[in-house]
This record gives structure tokens, C-alpha cells and sequence, in this order.
């Protein structure tokens, strides 16, 4: 038996304004804290494509994937 799918609208808008604040705090060094929406909605849309299983910790998971979004917005501009 499967465990049925979490509602990753109801998470993404618990744990929102944490994926933000760690994006915007990776941002920041480089002068583009104000790409941290768009960190957030790469992750969240990621995420929605791919939903993951077995997940134990939700804000943890959604925030580690807004900082590597982040980092990736870093890459793609060096």
C-alpha cells in the first residue's frame, strides 16, 4: 500500500516564506536577492513535476530545494 500524496500547495504555502528567506540570504552575496521568487517558484515547479516519496521532513526538503535553485541562479550567472 502506497502512502497517499501529500498536498504540496498546502506545504509550499506552510513553508513559503522559508524557502524565500534561505533564497534571498544565498542570493544576496551576489547582488541578486531579488531572484529569490524565482529561486522559490523553479523549486516549487520542480518539485510539482517530480513529486518525491517518503519525505520526513517537508520545510527541510522545500527549503534545500529553493537554496539549490538559488545556487543554480548563482551558476548560470557566472
Amino acid at each position: 500500500m502506497t502512502s497517499p500524496r501529500p498536498d504540496l500547495g498546502a506545504l509550499y504555502l506552510a513553508h513559503r516564506d522559508a524557502m524565500y528567506k534561505v533564497a534571498a540570504s544565498v542570493l544576496r552575496d551576489q547582488g541578486l536577492q531579488s531572484q529569490a521568487a524565482d529561486a522559490v517558484s523553479e523549486a516549487i515547479v520542480s518539485i510539482l513535476a517530480s513529486p518525491p516519496e517518503n519525505v520526513a521532513n517537508w520545510e527541510a526538503f522545500l527549503v534545500t530545494a529553493a537554496k539549490r535553485k538559488a545556487l543554480d541562479i548563482i551558476r548560470r550567472r557566472q
